[in-house]
């Protein structure tokens, strides 16, 4: 009777785990892509072409991003940040560039500080030695070389080309040219710029204060110095002293009164999301309810989630 029992258990247990693998190779290599035709299914007025962005935010939601067996090489901290730049480099679509820097500014937060401030010094460099570049080919087209200018211009700036009527001169050319010199700048210190808009975005109130005509080296000089005032602040083992303070503490505020004037919550928003490991941590090894509702609403604090956890 027992080795029936067993026998049976053991048959039971093999074929839930072949149904599994049969049901998983169904879903991974049937045709077509589950995330492409769930979009479609729920977007309104039956949109049958979908853009890149809204089909990887469906690849991200259903995890159909991951590697389908295995992945070697899991994304960081670092990796993250990365492909973050990247996508906030592409000059081809601007819905990425936004959701990249609302990402910076959000999602990812505080944890890209260390990696953000470098980042300015190589893309001041490139905007200055572009921003040259342009004077001498502007400069050129009021000389010999006016027409070779000209075509180097047309072929890095093509979108800002004047429309001009047949036979106009090198002066009028120049002319043309140089009223367009401000939206040429523009596009040159954009790169930098944009990761100073996620520095400010992620810094809020505490950031430095810059002129509103101040150069990108300005602007450079007074992150740095930003940076070597408050690295600190943003050291492993001061995010580690702030978490360890919050969860020790044991009591949420009940009003946003109470919020404003806990100087642990606001130790802890200060530190952002380089806290949310140890949050994290501390919530799946929560062994009361008080510790699980400390590190609940330190998590929704510092990801910015207007989840109510009173």
């Amino acid at each position: 009777m027992w080795q029936y029992l067993v026998k049976r258990l053991l048959l039971m247990a093999m074929t839930l785990f072949g149904i599994s693998v049969l049901c998983f190779l169904i879903v991974t290599m049937a045709p077509g892509d589950p995330a492409a035709m769930k979009a479609q299914a729920l977007a309104s007025g039956g949109q049958s072409n979908l853009d890149e962005q809204t089909l990887r935010k469906n690849q991200e939601l259903y995890y159909l991003d991951r590697p389908t067996f295995f992945n070697p090489r899991p994304p960081t901290r670092t990796t993250t940040v990365a492909a973050t730049l990247e996508e906030l480099d592409d000059e081809e679509n601007e819905a990425r560039r936004k959701d990249a820097l609302a990402r910076l500014k959000g999602t990812i937060g505080t944890a890209a500080l260390a990696q953000l401030i470098p980042e300015l010094a190589p893309r001041v460099a490139e905007a200055a030695k572009r921003a040259a570049s342009l004077d001498e080919q502007l400069a050129a087209l009021r000389g010999p070389g006016a027409a070779a200018a000209r075509v180097a211009l047309g072929s890095r700036y093509g979108s800002f080309e004047p429309q001009l009527p047949p036979g106009s001169d090198d002066a009028a050319w120049a002319d043309a040219w140089e009223r367009r010199t401000p939206n040429l700048v523009a596009q040159l210190e954009a790169p930098a710029r944009r990761v100073l808009e996620a520095l400010a975005g992620i810094a809020g109130g505490g950031a430095p204060t810059l002129a509103e005509d101040a150069s990108l080296e300005e602007a450079r000089q007074a992150w740095e110095a930003w940076w070597s005032e408050h690295q600190a602040d943003y050291a492993a083992d001061r995010v580690r002293e702030v978490v360890s303070a919050w969860l020790a503490k044991r009591a949420v505020p009940l009003s946003e009164a109470e919020a404003k004037a806990d100087a642990e919550l606001a130790a802890l928003v200060g530190v952002g999301q380089l806290a949310a490991p140890q949050l994290m941590e501390a919530l799946l090894d929560a062994d009361t309810l008080e510790a699980e509702r400390q590190a609940a609403f330190g998590l929704a604090a510092v990801a910015h989630k207007p989840w109510d956890l009173t």
